[in-house]
């Protein structure tokens, strides 16, 4: 079988993802209120040189997850759907990562975008009060 030459990917450096999702991770898993997951969207070419797109949809969160929501009356509180956008400092999020973090907003659950881990940290304890949502 004859190998196909894919494009030569671009070299990068410590991404905005990488750079900031991981600390945030572990930050807000850290509070017992508060279970996230890295979501990961993109794509690459196969052996055959087919495009495979993989992840959620296009332009979902780097960070989603349940927010306990309070107050509440029941014991264990209220699951709160969570999306957060990451980006470096200066960036802000694209189109479909607007679009994304809006359908979000429309049904009901918490989504922001942060530039740094403060702000990761700020809007999880933001997305704890139901009068918020960003």
């Amino acid at each position: 079988m004859e190998k196909i030459a894919l494009a030569p990917r671009r070299a990068r450096k410590k991404n905005e993802t990488t750079g900031l999702v991981v600390p945030a991770l572990a930050a807000l898993n850290a509070f017992a209120w508060c279970q996230v997951w890295r979501s990961n969207v993109g794509a690459l070419r196969d052996e055959t040189g087919r495009l495979v797109r993989y992840g959620l949809c296009d332009g979902a969160s780097d960070i989603l997850g349940i927010v306990r929501v309070v107050p509440t009356q029941l014991e264990w509180g209220t699951g709160r759907f969570f999306a957060l956008e990451c980006k470096m400092p200066g960036k802000k999020p694209t189109a479909a990562q607007e679009a994304f973090l809006e359908l979000v907003r429309a049904r009901g659950g918490f989504a922001a975008w942060c530039d740094s881990l403060d702000g990761a940290i700020a809007a999880a304890q933001r997305a704890r009060d139901p009068g918020q949502d960003r």
